[in-house]
C-alpha cells in the first residue's frame, strides 16, 4: 500500500508542475483531482474538478455530479 500512496504522491507533483506551465489546460486539474478522491481528498478533489469545468472539461462537470452530486 506504501508504494501506491507514494507513487500517488509522485502523481501530485507531476501534475502540480504541469498546472504551473500550463495553468488554464482543465486535463493536469481534472486528473489531479482523481488522485485526490482516490486518497479520500474530497475538498481538493471537489476544486480541482470545478477548475477542470470552468476551463471547459465536461468529465469534470459529469464527475462532480456523479461522485459528488454536485451540479456544476
Amino acid at each position: 500500500a506504501y508504494r501506491l500512496i507514494q507513487l500517488d504522491d509522485e502523481a501530485i507533483e507531476d501534475y502540480n508542475k504541469a498546472i504551473q506551465l500550463s495553468p488554464k489546460d482543465p486535463s493536469a486539474y481534472g486528473l489531479r483531482g482523481g488522485v485526490y478522491n482516490k486518497k479520500g481528498l474530497s475538498e481538493l478533489a471537489i476544486k480541482d474538478y470545478k477548475k477542470a469545468a470552468d476551463l471547459g472539461d465536461r468529465l469534470a462537470r459529469k464527475v462532480l455530479k456523479e461522485k459528488f452530486n454536485i451540479d456544476y
